[in-house]
């Protein structure tokens, strides 16, 4: 849709679907919407328009609304208190994502059982405390995170709670998350800047298994994953 998103635009974008894919119209019996007053305006919404015009071919008033299931999901976790559950969920999450070692014993333990997951991401919804470190820059608490991306998918988060060294990065980051993610789909090329743990011999030697796409020299960072910083 282009310009403005009000009830009657709506209708008038879906009513055009419906007839260009000749969709029998008396076969509508329900419509999931979420709560915005362009949807559910008793007046010029866009479920009441279309049960204004439905009403012209059958009984119109028999739709049935109801609020998206995704909405709903969000609007719950706000409401229902999980604490009890949640709290020694993300301590199992934090042992385990924490160090090198105990992430390739539960990536081993994965495998083990066949899996179709190589790894474990962390709980995320708000900065808690409980779950971060001191960022290596500054006294601030923060914790640096690692990940890769492609056209359709990404990676598991891999956790960095110190500085980036050559050694850390392949205990940490090469061998518990990216070689596994590797494995699970092949034929995948990786790439990466050239930051002096990316490009360290002992670094190079452990990504010998996989197929990668050198940097460019002095080129632009231009990198999509950069935009995802801070986020």
């Amino acid at each position: 849709m282009h310009g403005t998103t009000t009830g009657e635009d709506i209708f008038n974008c879906v009513y055009d679907l419906l007839q260009k894919y000749n969709l029998p119209q008396s076969k509508l019996t329900s419509v999931a919407t979420d709560g915005a007053p362009s949807m559910t305006g008793k007046t010029n919404g866009f479920v009441a328009l279309l049960r204004e015009k439905l009403s012209e071919i059958s009984d119109g008033s028999n739709i049935h609304h109801t609020h998206c299931i995704i909405h709903q999901e969000v609007l719950c976790t706000k409401v229902i208190k999980m604490e009890n559950v949640l709290t020694p969920i993300k301590k199992f999450i934090n042992f385990i994502r924490s160090r090198g070692l105990n992430q390739r014993q539960f990536s081993l333990f994965l495998t083990e059982l066949e899996s179709e997951y190589s790894g474990l991401s962390y709980y995320t919804e708000r900065v808690d405390p409980g779950l971060t470190f001191e960022h290596h820059t500054g006294p601030q608490q923060g914790v640096m995170l690692w990940d890769a991306i492609s056209f359709e998918i990404k990676s598991p988060l891999g956790v960095i709670p110190d500085t980036l060294k050559a050694e850390r990065y392949i205990d940490d980051i090469l061998r518990p998350v990216l070689l596994p993610f590797l494995s699970h789909h092949p034929g995948f090329t990786f790439q990466q800047d050239n930051g002096r743990p990316h490009t360290a011999r002992v670094t190079m030697d452990c990504l010998q298994s996989c197929q990668t796409l050198p940097w460019p020299a002095r080129s632009p960072d231009l990198s999509p994953i950069e935009s995802t910083s801070g986020t």
